[in-house]
């Protein structure tokens, strides 16, 4: 069981791994006894290194704490299976995201490939050789993404991450090293109270 509590979007359609959590930056502002102080250090020591929580036990007390700032921030409580997985407290289907260690996601700008920021070196032709690639995986793929700016189909999003990492051989570290290595992700919300 992996959980993840993620700042609910005000004006992106994308809602996978790639969100910000829950943060400290309002401990200076407000009292130590507030509920927010209590949750965040709470988060901190129950995450691991990916920001993964193995229970969703005191994930609705964290969300709700954050509600009752001055300047409220709405999290929700995601459940992420990988493939073969059954969500296990998840309800709601949000997607499948391309992801790398439940973080970071090629989906994150809405599959925008076309313009990324490639920079070419004076011996590196190739990059005149992948832009039209990418644009095409662009043009195929980015009109599949849902309401949520992720997959309907884990088949689609299995398709999409073998193309792109495809590219790959022609220009490696394109997207994945040896750090960053990408796989298709179910993401579920939990409802809570």
């Amino acid at each position: 069981m992996k959980f993840k509590i993620l700042e609910v979007p005000d004006n992106s359609d994308y809602r996978g791994v790639e969100r910000t959590t829950p943060s400290g930056r309002y401990l200076d502002y407000i009292d130590e006894r507030h509920p927010v102080s209590e949750m965040f250090f709470w988060h901190v020591y129950a995450v691991n290194e990916f920001g993964i929580l193995q229970s969703p036990a005191n994930a609705t007390r964290l969300i709700k704490s954050y509600q009752t700032l001055d300047t409220p921030i709405h999290f929700e409580l995601i459940e992420i299976t990988e493939e073969g997985e059954n969500p296990s407290a998840g309800t709601e289907f949000l997607g499948y995201d391309l992801a790398s260690n439940f973080n970071l996601s090629l989906l994150t700008g809405g599959l925008r490939v076309c313009d990324l920021p490639l920079i070419k070196t004076p011996s590196e032709d190739i990059i005149f050789v992948i832009m039209p690639l990418l644009c095409l995986v662009e043009r195929f793929f980015r009109p599949q993404l849902n309401s949520n700016g992720l997959f309907d189909s884990a088949e689609t999003a299995n398709y999409c991450l073998e193309c792109l990492i495809a590219l790959q051989k022609i220009r490696p570290n394109l997207f994945e090293n040896d750090q960053f290595i990408f796989n298709t992700i179910g993401i579920w919300k939990v409802l809570h109270d």
